[in-house]
């Protein structure tokens, strides 16, 4: 899968299995992937997903070899896509939940803005 269609893939399950309004993957079937079937822990485990409860609330995640991660929070809306070489990931906790709640807005940066816009309306 390349980053985007793991992206694509979080953004599914984060809706309920809808996408544009459409219901691609039934929503029971998501409801019963996210449950909990398999304790391992700390975590949790359903069909294919891990999951956990977070500092902001549940989290999901689906993992493949070698680092590669979709991490789903909705109580943010948030997909986080991971792609590496092994099984270290990017910690949530650590760096993108302190940076997404900020007490102040980013920097406008409208070079970075231009080439995200760009990227994001290629197929």
């Amino acid at each position: 899968m390349t980053p985007r269609d793991m992206a694509r893939f979080g953004y599914l399950y984060l809706h309920d299995g809808k996408w544009d309004g459409e219901q691609i993957v039934p929503k029971e079937w998501v409801k019963e992937s996210l449950h909990p079937h398999t304790e391992l822990g700390m975590t949790d485990y359903g069909y294919y997903f891990y999951l956990s409860e977070g500092e902001n609330g549940r989290e999901f995640s689906a993992r493949g070899a070698f680092g590669q991660w979709i991490i789903v929070v909705p109580e943010l809306e948030l997909i986080v896509i991971e792609t590496g070489k092994d099984s270290e990931r990017l910690s949530i906790r650590d760096y993108i939940g302190p940076a997404i709640k900020s007490e102040s807005p980013l920097l406008a940066n409208e070079q970075a803005y231009a080439r995200l816009k760009e990227l994001m309306e290629k197929k």
